[in-house]
């Protein structure tokens, strides 16, 4: 929702993502970051996953995003980003 595959989100304090199935729904989530799982919070109403950068210290520049999402009769989505952002 809120960035673009290799954009800069150094001022960034969310990182924002939708997630939906009209049919069946989400039955589960998993967010890693450069490899190391995230916990991004979801808001069934909105169908929005967010991310508070605030959890990690941002060394490195490049960041690697990996969003899987599972619905209720088990068909898997993955989505894998690039951004960068340093503290």
């Amino acid at each position: 929702l809120n960035f673009k595959q290799g954009q800069w989100l150094t001022n960034f304090r969310y990182l924002r993502l939708r997630i939906k199935d009209d049919l069946a729904g989400i039955k589960s989530y998993r967010a890693t970051l450069n490899g190391r799982w995230i916990l991004m919070e979801y808001d069934p109403k909105t169908h929005i996953i967010s991310y508070d950068f605030t959890d990690l210290d941002f060394k490195d520049a490049k960041h690697i995003l990996k969003l899987d999402v599972v619905d209720n009769v088990g068909n898997n989505t993955t989505f894998t980003s690039t951004f960068f952002k340093k503290n």
